[in-house]
């Protein structure tokens, strides 16, 4: 063969292998990285920076240092004012907080609204998310009952003077508080040891400071006074007196509204 057809018959050949390389395309790919993850772009912090909250929407509670009160199986829509930093006060969207309970199974949360559910006591906390201001309310749930039973028993010093958590204190004798949340009656069941000489049980209404806004006169035999209708939304207070008061072991039972 001469030399001539020599190289036709390797060009021949060869050529197919060639243009099937260069044909052939690789995509590199890191095993490292991999694919660049999308993130979500975070929340513009507030400006001015907030500088303090407040949970607004619980009840007022009946006493200053009496905790907010709910009932259970009820719901309530809770919301948040904020201090900023330039000394205004503006009301915050849902999104900027989270709400949280200390007792789910008493109170939970589903985004701002609280779910009353049982009895007990908890703690709500209110937390900016971008940010360290933090805030919190104690609260308890009562009784979703319309009626209350009260039985109350103690023993009083005999001539110590009455020392009370708040303005209105009487001489002698127990101190018992109790909320009225509704308007209804107050009936007087049973007294023991209320004291000898004109003996006499009284429910004082008081002011959200602890003051006395108003009494009623309960005596157990007396069919017109067992009873007294009070208006709702206030803390009471029920005391015994006497000409010579009370001494020792004192009881009561009554009922109110819820």
């Amino acid at each position: 063969m001469n030399r001539g057809v020599a190289l036709l018959v390797a060009f021949v050949v060869y050529a197919p292998l060639i243009a099937g390389c260069s044909r052939q395309t690789t995509t590199a790919t890191s095993p490292v990285t991999g694919p660049s993850p999308t993130t979500p772009t975070p929340p513009t912090p507030i400006s001015p920076a907030v500088t303090q909250l407040v949970i607004t929407g619980l009840p007022a509670p009946l006493v200053f240092d009496v905790p907010s009160s709910l009932k259970a199986g009820q719901s309530y829509v809770l919301d948040a004012t904020a201090t900023l930093s330039d000394g205004s006060v503006a009301p915050l969207k849902a999104g900027a907080l989270t709400w949280t309970t200390d007792n789910p199974a008493v109170a939970s949360f589903d985004g701002n609204t609280l779910q009353a559910r049982q009895e007990g006591t908890l703690r709500i906390t209110l937390r900016l998310i971008y940010g360290d201001v933090v805030v919190s309310r104690d609260v308890t749930v009562r009784s979703s009952a319309e009626i209350i039973r009260e039985e109350r028993a103690d023993r009083v010093d005999c001539g110590t003077p009455r020392v009370c958590p708040y303005p209105f204190c009487p001489r002698v004798g127990p101190y018992w508080l109790f909320p009225v949340h509704e308007s209804g009656t107050i009936e007087l069941i049973d007294v023991q040891n209320h004291g000898w000489g004109s003996p006499s049980n009284y429910v004082h209404q008081l002011s959200p400071k602890g003051e006395s806004l108003k009494s009623w006169l309960l005596l157990k035999n007396n069919k017109e006074r067992r009873t007294a209708t009070v208006p709702g939304g206030y803390m009471y207070v029920f005391t015994m007196d006497a000409d010579l008061g009370p001494c020792g072991d004192v009881s009561a039972v009554w009922t109110h509204p819820g």
